[in-house]
């Protein structure tokens, strides 16, 4: 799906039209009105989609027009690279050179640090048009307001702001309701060869066994804590958010999917542990005999 802003959206959440006056077209492209004098000037804007997901990036796309009477040029990051949310090129090292071009994505007023940015390659002559487009995987469920800058290196200045809109960010699935649970016949734990005895009793759903979050992290070493609507875990090095209701988390800033959802039953976080311990580096064996739930992790957790 293809949007450009001013257009009168038919999604079932549409993206609040720009501040700076935006005309709707007919055709594919809509222009914004001169904002610069004397600058390149942006002349169109495009998200896509606005109704996006956790697990795969939004593409933006600027319409740059170089007003000038001289070529200009651009440095990188170039047009195509892909972020992740928090994740920004400043941290990398940008290039900040005198007269050179690029476009920026501020999300909800800067609050998470530097501009996201991209810049065209080679240079644009006078009255000629490029589109620089950018990737960027909003990782965190959620509203999302867009502002847009177009700037160049060494001149705070010349930064020209301007509004791009709202876009929604779905989990992966869908949450859906946890299946009715079957209270297993008894199951011992053992973790690192110590046997654990959970203050509830894990269960089995769909034909996996769930042990309830909190116990299954504190006793391999990790935090665990409630942040909003997802259950963080941090252990030495590494952080896992996951999605109640979903199978959807986020690995060290990467979005993945579970093989089985994460569920909370009676107040209370279950998650599968094979898939959780292959996750964080530990072995997961089950043992039908003796219903032992064998779990090791390496020993630097120690």
């Amino acid at each position: 799906m293809q949007f450009s802003l001013g257009g009168v959206p038919t999604m079932r959440r549409s993206m609040i039209p720009a501040a700076c006056a935006l005309a709707w077209c007919a055709s594919t492209a809509c222009f914004a009105q001169d904002f610069l004098v004397s600058n390149p000037k942006i002349t169109g804007v495009f998200v896509t989609p606005v109704d996006a997901n956790q697990c795969s990036p939004v593409k933006i796309s600027f319409t740059l027009t170089n007003a000038t009477d001289r070529i200009i040029y651009s440095q990188r990051p170039y047009s195509g690279d892909n972020y992740t949310l928090y994740q920004s090129f400043m941290t990398s090292g940008i290039e900040v050179l005198p007269d050179r071009y690029m476009v920026g994505v501020s999300i909800n007023g800067g609050k998470d640090g530097y501009p996201y940015r991209w810049g065209f390659r080679g240079a644009l002559s006078p009255g000629r048009t490029t589109t620089i487009a950018g990737l960027l995987t909003l990782l965190e469920v959620g509203g999302y307001e867009l502002t847009g800058m177009l700037f160049k290196g060494g001149s705070t200045a010349d930064m020209r702001l301007f509004k791009i809109g709202k876009v929604s960010v779905d989990a992966c699935v869908p949450v859906a309701s946890p299946p009715q649970p079957v209270r297993a016949p008894p199951i011992y734990p053992v973790i690192n060869g110590q046997p654990v005895n959970p203050p509830v009793i894990p269960y089995v759903m769909n034909g996996y066994t769930y042990f309830p979050a909190r116990p299954f992290f504190y006793n391999i070493g990790a935090d665990i804590y409630v942040v909003g609507q997802t259950v963080v875990a941090a252990w030495p090095g590494a952080q896992l958010v996951m999605y109640p209701g979903t199978p959807n988390a986020v690995y060290n800033g990467l979005p993945i999917v579970f093989p089985a959802p994460i569920y909370v039953i009676n107040g209370v976080t279950y998650v599968p542990p094979r898939f959780v311990s292959a996750l964080m580096g530990g072995s997961f064996y089950w043992d039908p005999y003796t219903r032992q739930m064998l779990i090791n992790y390496p020993p630097y957790w120690w």
